[in-house]
């Protein structure tokens, strides 16, 4: 495709490295000592009509956990050691709005594929219920994604 790939320590050679029209950090957020440190140095590299990409994982309390309906062990998802922070749709949203980023598109993942077998109404009815927190940025999906372009 034509596509140059670099795998370098950002916070060594990121002065020289020019801007970039795609940026994409994909489960890498969570196991930085700061955050706020890569959305610094992203915002530098990232071209004025660039798309940055943020995917990470949701490992705190959900939604529907709140409301008690999370108890099930098939779905628990287990504290990884490894990562130092933790996001909600809210500490994200706040982490970028803070480093000069726009969210254009905000999207969370299902706990499930089996979906797909369910219903028709229960797929519609867990399509509304996703697409109402999604809209209102509330937890409810194992993982983040964030579609984001400097202001």
């Amino acid at each position: 495709y034509n596509v140059e790939l670099l795998n370098r320590n950002l916070y060594e050679v990121a002065e020289d490295m020019g801007t970039f029209d795609v940026i994409h950090l994909h489960h890498v957020m969570e196991h930085l000592v700061s955050p706020s440190r890569m959305l610094s140095i992203a915002h530098g590299l990232l071209a004025p009509d660039g798309i940055m990409l943020i995917e990470v994982p949701h490992q705190l309390p959900r939604i529907k956990d709140w409301f008690g309906l999370g108890k099930n062990p098939k779905t628990f998802v287990a504290f990884n050691l490894d990562h130092l922070f933790f996001f909600t749709p809210k500490t994200m949203r706040k982490y970028l709005t803070c480093h000069s980023f726009e969210i254009i598109r905000f999207r969370q993942f299902p706990e499930s594929t089996a979906e797909r077998r369910r219903p028709v109404i229960l797929q519609w009815t867990r399509a509304l219920y996703r697409w109402a927190t999604t809209t209102l940025m509330l937890p409810s999906g194992r993982v983040l994604e964030f579609y984001c372009k400097k202001k």
